[in-house]
């Protein structure tokens, strides 16, 4: 993952937000991407890392090309305008750990009454998180950009397909492997005049 990250945030010069689902992926990611890149060509922050989310958000928007890793609620409630996003990376769907003790105890529950926990509540916890997610690009009518999900289950599980129909019926969607989108990204960002058209690229893909 933090390889995949890594080239392309290399060939992606955009301001980028990366959303992850523990705070302990983005610590490994970002010992990764701060050994690799000069901090005076390109600044990356993470939560944990780099002081609170107010400080984070204000000094990711001070920059014309910094890269900011996020959790828990980084996914809803931030508000990056326009050109301040520009590149959406998630890393991983955004279901809850079953090893959570909460997530144990409604499974639990669910069972219990008859009912599936994962298609009844993770599911559709997961989706409404991922449009949160998305949702951090695409705020006005006037956003555009890429959004990278790293995880193929978006491509190779039937509910990946669920969660994808839950997106807007605007967003273009695609699946392949890492170096065509990659390459794919690149062009699209070249091609985007001035004024860019209003529309957002969702990208899937097994993580190289």
């Amino acid at each position: 993952m933090a390889n995949t990250i890594l080239q392309t945030i290399r060939r992606v010069n955009r301001p980028t937000l990366i959303l992850f689902n523990s705070l302990a992926a983005i610590d490994a990611v970002y010992a990764k991407l701060t050994d690799a890149i000069n901090p005076q060509q390109r600044l990356i922050l993470a939560q944990g890392n780099s002081g609170s989310k107010e400080k984070l958000i204000k000094r990711f928007m001070d920059e014309d090309n910094a890269v900011l890793l996020g959790a828990a609620s980084f996914w809803e409630g931030i508000d990056l305008p326009q050109e301040k996003l520009q590149l959406l990376i998630i890393a991983r769907l955004p279901f809850d750990s079953p090893e959570q003790l909460e997530t144990k105890a409604q499974y639990t529950r669910m069972k219990a009454a008859g009912k599936n926990p994962f298609y009844n509540l993770s599911l559709p916890k997961a989706t409404l998180r991922l449009r949160q997610g998305v949702g951090r690009l695409i705020r006005t009518r006037e956003d555009y950009g890429v959004v990278l999900v790293l995880d193929s289950r978006l491509a190779t599980k039937h509910y990946g397909q669920t969660m994808v129909k839950s997106l807007p019926d605007s967003l273009p969607t695609m699946s392949s492997g890492f170096p065509k989108l990659l390459k794919d990204m690149t062009n699209f960002f070249k091609k985007t005049p001035n004024q860019p058209p209003r529309v957002v690229r969702v990208c899937y893909n097994y993580c190289q």
